[in-house]
């Protein structure tokens, strides 16, 4: 057992984010082990990779994969690694130092992110192939061009790795000596996609857990889904299926406000979004525990936007009855013309000055953290070259979607592709 870590990130000490074609440690690491590298459970959380992370941080010295969470501590910014040590679902520290031993291996993991496949019913201008099904057809479309590739993904990551394989290891968790001591401790899963509505793994997924109600009840179950299909594909059981849970989380990937919803988001609307998470939360879990929260990932279409997200947002969350509602915000990593730094230096001056103000006569913590962290982009360097490439692919996909980007933003127009 390790009894110094000179720097503590709970994802890596008790973390698994998988996806259709890696693992890391967690959902910001910079590069992922491939799947066909792994072939069980245990070689996706302590394989040489892995530890070799583990042990660089108990030491001090900052991983290739970490690097993201170091850009932002350097800029005296909160990282991932900073705020999920303040979350629920990783407080007891000691459990997670306790967890890591001498070669970098741990001994349970308290926190498993799953994506089964990326299969999606929409194509959101902030999305790629790699997360979404419908952006290939875009892409045939596009050609020609060096952001984009296909992915199909067709073989889901259980064919590697069955459901049953995945619930019989998280039932192995809650059964171990480390949950035994803890009954209050609750693993955490997030299921996300593509869009998890969307996916015959997510019902299986829930169908098996369902034959375990007291495993359930020390579950956290976190689904991020856009809303558009929750409760209406197939004939599955949903509200038996998401009952009996210690808490249940949704998280609404919405990304716009009302006025823009259609411009940004490709294949549903804003009406459907919001009234698939009605459904689920007033006909589905009335019994369960429940979060609720809503997620952004800024582009310079929502720093144009940030006071009508605001308010259409609060209003979401008054309908839902929900008084603790969270806003949950996103870095882009890629593709590089929609990182927000590169917006045009004129109107990033404008937009710096424009969300300040909004901070202050809105005054809301729900805002503030959305507020303070697409600032933080904003201030950081951009390059002149990707606000050109973000102007040329803009006008490419309105070809593709049949939309005019200047019918939703027309304060564009004084900056496009100077």
């Amino acid at each position: 057992m390790i009894n110094e870590i000179k720097i503590f990130c709970p994802y890596a000490n008790g973390s698994l984010n998988v996806k259709h074609e890696g693992s890391c440690v967690c959902y910001k690491g910079r590069s992922k082990i491939p799947i066909d590298n792994v072939n069980n459970i245990d070689e996706f959380i302590n394989n040489d990779e892995m530890k070799k992370i583990r042990l660089s941080l108990s030491e001090g010295v900052w991983p290739k994969n970490c690097l993201p969470c170091k850009e932002v501590e350097d800029l005296n910014q909160q990282s991932a690694r900073n705020n999920v040590a303040r979350s629920l679902k990783f407080k007891n520290k000691k459990w997670l130092i306790d967890n890591l031993n001498d070669d970098g291996s741990i001994n349970n993991l308290l926190y498993l992110e799953l994506r089964f496949k990326n299969t999606c019913n929409l194509a959101c201008r902030h999305c790629t192939p790699a997360y979404s099904t419908k952006w290939n057809k875009v892409v045939e479309q596009l050609r020609e061009q060096n952001y984009y590739s296909k992915r199909e993904y067709k073989e889901s990551l259980t064919k590697k790795i069955s459901v049953k394989d995945w619930v019989d290891f998280i039932k192995r968790q809650i059964e171990s000596d480390a949950f035994k001591k803890d009954p209050k401790l609750l693993f955490y899963i997030e299921l996300t996609g593509g869009e998890p509505f969307f996916q015959l793994e997510f019902y299986d997924f829930l169908e098996l857990l369902n034959e375990l109600p007291k495993y359930k009840e020390r579950i956290q179950i976190c689904i991020t889904t856009n809303g558009i299909i929750a409760d209406r594909f197939k004939k599955y059981d949903l509200k038996k299926l998401l009952s009996g849970f210690g808490l249940i989380w949704i998280k609404l990937s919405l990304d716009a406000s009302k006025e823009f919803y259609d411009y940004f988001r490709q294949g549903g609307t804003w009406k459907e979004a919001s009234s698939g998470v009605d459904r689920i939360l007033n006909n589905l879990i009335q019994t369960n525990k429940k979060k609720v929260s809503i997620s952004v990932s800024p582009t310079v279409f929502q720093c144009l936007r940030f006071d009508d997200m605001y308010y259409d947002f609060k209003e979401l969350f008054q309908n839902w009855k929900i008084d603790n509602g969270k806003i949950s915000v996103s870095d882009i990593f890629e593709p590089t013309y929609l990182k927000i730094n590169n917006i045009h230096p004129d109107l990033k001056k404008i937009l710096i000055k424009q969300i300040e103000k909004s901070k202050i006569k809105i005054n809301d913590p729900m805002f503030n953290n959305m507020v303070d962290l697409t600032l933080k982009q904003l201030y950081q360097a951009g390059d002149i070259r990707e606000w050109k490439n973000f102007c040329d692919m803009t006008q490419r996909l309105d070809k593709i979607h049949g939309k005019n980007v200047f019918d939703f933003f027309p304060e564009l127009q004084e900056y496009w592709s100077k």
